[in-house]
């Protein structure tokens, strides 16, 4: 499936999200159901596509 570039406004947003979780230490469920708003079909998708290894990884920095 072909995807339509997204906007630099749209790639800002998930990484001001992205950023504030990491800050506030909210987890990968956290980041995409409560900041992101999506629903439960959103996490397997957003895993596969390494959601969880980038929260994993703030999580993991901040503890050092």
């Amino acid at each position: 499936m072909k995807m339509k570039k997204p906007t630099i406004e749209q790639v800002a947003w998930v990484f001001r999200q992205v950023l504030q979780n990491g800050r506030e230490g909210g987890s990968f469920r956290h980041l995409i159901y409560d900041r992101m708003g999506f629903g439960a079909d959103a996490y397997e998708p957003l895993y596969r596509a390494g959601g969880m290894c980038i929260t994993n990884k703030m999580s993991y920095e901040e503890g050092k």
